[in-house]
């Protein structure tokens, strides 16, 4: 019962990337939903593996982020006419949120040594989806001038963007540990969409976790130098490229940067209103400023934390922190005396330093799940899983 459990967890985790280009693919939510979620429920139970689960300090750090947002639909201020319709597409993305992360840790837990060929199905799809949409969106749009975007369900430049991102973190980490061409070859679109999406956040915390990356794949110093200046030299050539193709692009990247202050002071100001627990996850995340004298409307914080403080107050921001902080911990700790491959280190740094000039709730229903689960909740996983590991391992060795 293993194998098809594993070949459907495979399945989406490879099609996730692809809602970058697919349209209309909430069948891949159905399609986990049927086969993954029951199939690797029963065999997690017939296992007696949630006793394993339960014993988790960095699992019940994520149950009670998890009981939080969903009890703050009760201070929430939403339209009545829209009530049931968002509970019930925040509890069905709650569940399948949560059921991926955990089947992400089990699959950690159960399959060390086979994990990275699950990360590989996913960059080789995020190779493939970054090149399809860079041939369309041109084809299309001027170059290298227009903003690239997904031309997919996942249409946000920024959220693309960081799947993008993200793929590239973990194909850089199978470049160094194996040493294979196959995945300098596969970075060469990722680095490039990273370049011309112009999302200024989503390539600085990524670059700022290559060297982490790096850091953590143990290869020799002389090899590390020349693998990070392949990479580096690459996404430099790629920018001086488009610099030279269109010199007006390098002022569209700073487009929006004056923006951020008004945007995060606003949203401060609205969460002071309600410091404790917050508004509510489901109420309105916008509001309006005035910059140069111009009145501008936001439709979020435009920051992680501060999204969290105005959602979930002062909890909330405590409880985002403690499951982070915890998870890093976890996957660092696994790596420095287990040899596991810290993977999650720099995907979370990633993720963390992304979220901070644009807000992701990461449960709320206005947004697709894919993006969240890419981003943020596979990298739990797997420091879920790297915790179990470690639970399960000599006590010298914790």
């Amino acid at each position: 019962m293993h194998r098809p459990a594993l070949l459907g967890y495979r399945a989406y985790l490879t099609l996730i990337p692809l809602a970058v280009v697919l349209p209309g693919s909430k069948w891949m939510e159905f399609f986990y939903a049927l086969t993954v979620l029951p199939i690797l429920t029963w065999i997690m139970v017939q296992e007696g593996w949630f006793r394993t689960l339960t014993a988790s300090r960095l699992f019940r750090l994520i149950s009670l982020y998890t009981v939080l947002a969903l009890a703050s639909i009760a201070w929430s201020h939403v339209p009545t006419a829209s009530d049931e319709h968002i509970v019930f597409k925040l509890i069905s993305n709650t569940v399948l949120i949560l059921h991926f992360t955990i089947a992400t840790a089990y699959f950690r837990q159960r399959f060390t040594p086979d994990f990275p060929s699950l990360a590989t199905s996913l960059v080789i799809a995020a190779s493939l989806a970054a090149a399809i949409d860079m041939g369309v969106w041109y084809h299309d749009h001027p170059f290298p001038l227009s903003r690239l975007e997904g031309i997919g369900q996942i249409d946000s430049p920024i959220r693309s963007t960081a799947i993008i991102a993200a793929a590239q973190i973990m194909a850089f980490h199978l470049f160094l540990t194996t040493g294979q061409n196959r995945y300098l070859a596969l970075q060469i679109p990722l680095l490039l969409y990273l370049a011309l999406s112009q999302s200024r956040s989503i390539l600085i915390a990524c670059l700022v976790c290559l060297p982490v990356t790096a850091i953590l794949a143990g290869v020799d110093p002389k090899s590390l130098v020349l693998r990070l200046a392949a990479i580096l030299g690459i996404l430099l050539v790629s920018l001086c490229i488009l610099y030279l193709a269109e010199p007006a692009w390098a002022s569209e990247i700073f487009r929006s940067v004056p923006y951020r202050p008004y945007i995060w002071q606003a949203s401060f100001l609205q969460a002071l209103q309600h410091p404790f627990l917050g508004s509510g996850l489901l109420s309105d995340p916008g509001g309006n400023v005035t910059i140069d004298g111009h009145p501008f409307h936001y439709g979020d914080a435009h920051n992680l934390l501060l999204g969290h403080f105005r959602a979930l107050g002062i909890a909330g921001v405590l409880a985002i922190v403690a499951v982070i902080g915890t998870a890093l911990g976890y996957s660092y700790r696994g790596w420095r005396k287990m040899q596991l491959d810290g993977l999650a280190v720099p995907l979370l740094a990633f993720a963390f330093l992304a979220m901070q000039a644009n807000e992701w709730e990461l449960f709320y229903p206005g947004f697709k799940v894919k993006e969240v689960l890419t981003v943020f909740w596979f990298p739990l996983g797997i420091a879920l899983g790297d915790e179990l590991i470690l639970r399960q391992s000599p006590p010298s060795a914790k």
